[in-house]
């Protein structure tokens, strides 16, 4: 009679051969290549010989970057003088409504002195992005930077050219379209189909020298203001400190509270700090905004190694652009330090100052610094 260990050998026999052939098996299977994410065409900055023009556009460019169809179409736009002036409206059955607008206004006119207010961030929602002077005199909304996944719900640009401001409005963007080149080349086609002058370019200002940076600790002795040194408040802002008020809390390692700092210079808030927990409800909606889910997109993202945040309303170093708000939220440990610098004077770099200020609260209040 065989053993129990030799009655068992077969069924063990089974077992390794059917674990060889699934790990040969495994061995002959290769992951499938990805598939790179096809780059789009781009928008031509003329419209092709014998395009269908809507509204001053090749119409097969519009359906390029709405991503539909072009039903029907109303409106006029005119040039006197030189001068454009008029609203063009463009409609999809297949979006259910206007997927393309384009307002022609003389710079002189109210409408377009409002726009000159929001691309100089003087008014309103910070630009995604402002035009680079040397290449147009206008900024874009609602875009971010160059080629992204998700489709937003409307983007529209104001760009100066000569005298006529060009307002172009794009509902919806297309997935993985590039928003700022995208409008750019839609204003030089209307440009050019209505014979516009092109514009001179700005020149580019030449920068002063290094401005001091903020250090991310209050100097010794300095006097504290919402947590922060009082000459680093007057430094990023350009304006004199007249008062404050509001209060700051830390309880258990976690901050609460609003402190909020005036200029009579200004005569409006000129720095303002908020402390929230990382569970409030507040905190969590900054979080869906920093992520790009929720309202405008920020202007810069933090390196996760430098803070777990963001910057809204400024450039990635400094420039000569005076901008009414620059905002920035960054979640250091339990707690969101929120702060916001109206105005950010002149060539400011605005990620490094918002970050050595929540460095400043942050060790002012003793808040733990999270971990990289």
């Amino acid at each position: 009679m065989r053993s129990f260990a030799e009655r068992r050998f077969p069924v063990r026999g089974l077992v390794m051969g059917t674990v060889g052939v699934l790990l040969l098996a495994g061995c002959t299977v290769e992951d499938p290549t990805p598939t790179p994410t096809p780059v789009p065409p781009p928008v031509s900055s003329t419209a092709s010989a014998g395009a269908e023009l809507v509204c001053g556009v090749d119409k097969a460019d519009i359906e390029l970057v709405t991503g539909n169809p072009v039903s029907r179409w109303d409106g006029d736009l005119v040039v006197h003088d030189g001068i454009g002036s008029g609203r063009c409206e463009a409609f999809s059955d297949a979006a259910g409504g206007q997927v393309f607008v384009v307002e022609l206004a003389p710079a002189t006119s109210d409408e377009a002195k409002h726009r000159r207010d929001l691309v100089d961030g003087l008014v309103g929602n910070p630009a995604s992005l402002v035009y680079d002077p040397a290449v147009a005199d206008g900024a874009v909304w609602g875009s971010g930077d160059g080629p992204g996944a998700r489709p937003v719900v409307a983007t529209n640009s104001s760009v100066f050219w000569g005298q006529t401001l060009i307002y172009v409005y794009v509902s919806p963007l297309a997935p993985w379209r590039d928003g700022p080149a995208d409008h750019l080349a839609l204003t030089e086609q209307i440009a050019a189909t209505y014979s516009l002058q092109r514009p001179t370019p700005t020149p580019i200002p030449t920068p002063p020298p290094t401005p001091p940076s903020v250090p991310s600790t209050a100097s010794a002795g300095a006097e504290l203001v919402c947590g922060v040194d009082k000459a680093d408040i007057e430094l990023v802002t350009g304006s004199p400190v007249s008062r404050w008020e509001g209060d700051l809390l830390v309880h258990d390692g976690i901050g609460s509270g609003r402190c909020e700092v005036f200029s009579d210079a200004r005569d409006w808030q000129v720095f303002v700090v908020e402390l929230t927990p990382v569970t409030a409800e507040e905190a969590q909606l900054k979080h869906a905004e920093m992520d790009g889910w929720v309202g405008d997109p920020p202007s810069l993202v933090y390196d996760p190694s430098q803070a777990d945040g963001a910057i809204w309303g400024s450039r990635d170093n400094p420039g000569p652009r005076l901008t009414a708000t620059t905002n920035s939220s960054i979640f250091w440990g339990p707690t969101l330090i929120d702060v916001y610098v109206r105005p950010l004077d002149t060539w400011r770099d605005g990620p490094a100052d918002h970050l050595a200020l929540t460095s400043q609260i942050a060790r002012t209040y003793g808040l733990q610094r999270p971990t990289p």
